[in-house]
């Protein structure tokens, strides 16, 4: 069984949380667009707690795996 990686700060990759805005520059996208997203049930899974909207970057990183494409047809 491997162990998480560890990123610069020496935090596990499944420790790292984005609050929204951290997570839209990291997927290159409008903050507006993960809030359109949260409500439609559309892009990648969050943790609210209370008030805060956070994502997790292993949660980004699949989403980002789950969106490749090899062909403009098909799904």
């Amino acid at each position: 069984m491997s162990s998480p990686k560890s990123s610069a700060n020496g935090l596990a990759d499944v420790d790292v949380r984005y609050d929204n805005r951290q997570a839209a520059h990291y997927l290159k996208l409008k903050p507006q667009t993960l809030s359109k997203w949260r409500v439609s049930g559309a892009g990648p899974p969050y943790l609210k707690v209370g008030r805060l909207v956070q994502y997790r970057k292993t949660d980004l990183d699949n989403f980002l795996n789950n969106a490749r494409r090899l062909s403009t047809s098909g799904p």
